[in-house]
């Protein structure tokens, strides 16, 4: 999971090529499995801040998922990342 912890969020341009359900798919996953699994804890280098970006890109971020996105979590940079 290492490799995919990065501030550099360039790293997931990737999630360029995927459907918005694709994307949201893995924010759920990544959600859930910083929550759950020790080693996982990302803080502002998580991948669902990069991945909830894309979403907003496509304009599919909707108020639903973000409910899930602080429920299911502790970690205070999600679903935004970092305050500027």
């Amino acid at each position: 999971y290492r490799f995919m912890v990065t501030e550099d969020h360039s790293a997931w341009s990737v999630a360029e090529r995927l459907s918005s359900a694709q994307i949201e798919q893995l924010i759920r996953f990544f959600t859930l499995a910083e929550q759950s699994w020790s080693g996982w804890e990302a803080g502002k280098r998580s991948a669902v801040i990069p991945l909830v970006s894309r979403l907003k890109a496509q304009n599919a971020f909707d108020p639903v998922l973000r409910r899930w996105i602080k429920k299911n979590t502790d970690n205070r940079y999600l679903p935004n990342g970092a305050a500027l």
